[in-house]
């Protein structure tokens, strides 16, 4: 993505979730919790 697009958006439950340049999209922390969840602890 990062080469073939100058402007990224990222959707969730229908809803722009962020956009702007692709670097600064896929490094925003709620893009990161939507696709990817949060971290756990170990117990």
């Amino acid at each position: 993505l990062m080469g073939l697009s100058r402007h990224l958006m990222v959707l969730s439950n229908g809803r722009v979730l962020a956009a702007g340049d692709p670097a600064g999209v896929i490094a925003d922390p709620h893009v990161i919790e939507a696709y990817l969840g949060t971290r756990r602890s170990a117990a």
